[in-house]
């Protein structure tokens, strides 16, 4: 499937990340590691994939936030939590 925005021939790519993957993102000045909780689609800049993540602040509270898809990069099992002391 192509769609014409303007000029520009888009073609669709596939997902990077999906519901339910683990991401590590950059949060102020350190990286966290938070949970896909939406995927938004290609609404970014140029068809960039948006998803909403969820970050554990503690263990009743979360925050969540939109980050492009290319800002985000996969978190490994061994990756701790971000849960404040």
């Amino acid at each position: 499937m192509r769609r014409q925005v303007g000029k520009l021939d888009l073609v669709p790519r596939p997902p990077r990340y999906r519901v339910g993957d683990r991401v590590m993102v950059r949060f102020g000045a350190r990286d966290v590691v938070a949970e896909v909780i939406e995927d938004r689609g290609p609404i970014g800049h140029g068809g960039e994939q948006i998803v909403r993540v969820s970050m554990p602040l503690d263990d009743d509270e979360t925050f969540e936030f939109e980050v492009s898809a290319s800002r985000a990069s996969p978190a490994d099992s061994s990756q701790a939590t971000n849960v404040a002391p």
